[in-house]
């Protein structure tokens, strides 16, 4: 008679430990998997047990997670459309500015074009409008008909090296404060 309430025992103890062990491993499984990167993983554990409402849990905190850093990421990718926005009329600017001067036609012909825009990007062209035939000439120099060369008229390049350290320093500035954000939405779920 002991011998049984011994063995039944054993088997009750075994089958609860198994029915904790697989949520708690599941939660387990899924933390680590997060960790790695699959940020879409969850436990997919469900039910009025404790563990059942843990692993709930533990999805739900994930998927407010996963929304905050998509928020993050759409706020992001408008900064840095605007970062990119800023630098072209920078750019265009800088041209328009140290052009030379007996050519006032070329310098007002600068502009700034959209070529392609998606959720998460912006490309523009700084181009000069109508003048574009000399561009290369003055930023290079040229050979003349009876020899010799005229001198460069460096004008795009600067424009250009400014634009560049403008629109890093901007998404610097714009990724640190939305990072900023997200840390103190984080800290307010506590």
């Amino acid at each position: 008679g002991s011998e049984m309430c011994i063995e039944t025992a054993i088997i009750l103890g075994l089958y609860f430990a198994i029915g904790i062990a697989r949520p708690v491993g599941r939660i387990a499984d899924t933390a680590s998997a997060i960790k790695e990167g699959n940020l879409s993983a969850r436990t997919g554990l469900g039910g009025d047990d404790q563990l059942g409402q843990l692993g709930q849990r533990f999805d739900e905190m994930a998927d407010a997670i996963m929304e905050t850093l998509e928020d993050y990421a759409e706020l992001a990718a408008a900064d840095v459309k605007q970062a990119v926005r800023d630098a072209g009329d920078t750019v265009r600017d800088g041209i328009s500015a140290h052009a030379p001067r007996d050519t006032g036609a070329y310098a007002k012909s600068w502009a700034v074009r959209k070529t392609k825009e998606t959720s998460s990007s912006l490309i523009l062209t700084v181009h000069s409008r109508n003048r574009y035939q000399i561009a290369h000439l003055l930023e290079h120099g040229h050979a003349k008909r009876g020899g010799g060369r005229v001198p460069a008229y460096p004008h795009i390049a600067p424009a250009e090296q400014k634009g560049v350290e403008q629109l890093e320093d901007e998404i610097r500035k714009a990724l640190e404060d939305e990072m900023e954000r997200l840390v103190s939405i984080i800290k307010g779920m506590d």
